[in-house]
């Protein structure tokens, strides 16, 4: 899995950090699921990750796709109009249904001004109708969610996969609904920060839906590229990625 190692850090081992947050998540999830669900998912990631799949996805150095989507609201948001504006930080969640996801979004709320204020914008992406977000009673966020209904947008970035048929059960026990299309793909954890050439400088996911990257990592890989921003007209900045 791509991502940059950082030396600056932040809020890491905080009661309120969003990683001590997940691990709190995932003991309870462990102990509330029925017998051996929480078990036959984490197999899946483990699975997902060795085949080896994911090595083909979108990292750090390489162009981001342009898409248009539609947000919360029915208006259509283009990455090329964002873009203009200055760089994005693109997420790509689950849906309103995973509690994992939930706490990375909050998490992303609490830092939403700080992006704002480094000149970038931001976006989260799933795999879900908008209505769906009322049905699951999610607060709204200060940053566009956009529907990716057939997972286009996360197929062209490389991270969307199909969960197994067997596992129908254990993601309807985790909180997928009922009535969601189970032949659509699902997005593994996945956040990108895109410059405004379009070229990603910062890349991380990872096969286990438990995990998410804190977001005062991405607040730092920010500050970086604004700090490089005066040599951009002459030069690209140089990617940079992390390794887990």
């Amino acid at each position: 899995m791509t991502v940059e190692t950082l030396t600056e850090t932040s809020s890491r081992g905080s009661p309120m950090c969003l990683k001590s947050r997940l691990a709190a998540l995932r003991s309870r999830a462990e102990s509330d699921l029925p017998h051996g669900a929480f078990d036959r998912l984490q197999a899946e990631a483990a699975q997902l990750r060795a085949s080896g799949t994911l090595r083909q996805a979108l990292k750090a150095g390489d162009t981001a796709p342009d898409f248009r989507l539609r947000d919360g609201q029915g208006a259509m948001v283009r990455l090329g109009a964002l873009l203009q504006a200055g760089p994005v930080v693109i997420c790509f969640y689950r849906g309103d249904w995973c509690q994992f996801c939930t706490l990375e979004l909050e998490a992303w709320t609490r830092v939403s001004g700080e992006v704002t204020a480094l000149g970038a914008s931001l976006v989260g992406i799933a795999p879900q109708a908008s209505n769906l977000r009322h049905q699951c009673g999610t607060a709204s966020t200060p940053f566009p969610l956009l529907a990716d209904l057939d997972a286009k947008v996360a197929k062209s970035f490389g991270v969307a996969f199909m969960p197994a048929d067997e596992l129908h059960g254990e993601y309807r026990a985790l909180g997928r609904p009922c009535g969601a299309d189970y032949h659509t793909p699902l997005p593994v954890p996945a956040t990108y920060v895109v410059d405004p050439s379009g070229q990603i400088v910062f890349s991380y996911l990872d096969s286990d839906f438990t995990n998410r990257i804190e977001p005062a990592e991405i607040l730092i890989a920010l500050r970086r590229l604004q700090s490089m921003r005066p040599a951009a007209a002459v030069s690209n900045p140089p990617p940079f990625r992390r390794r887990t």
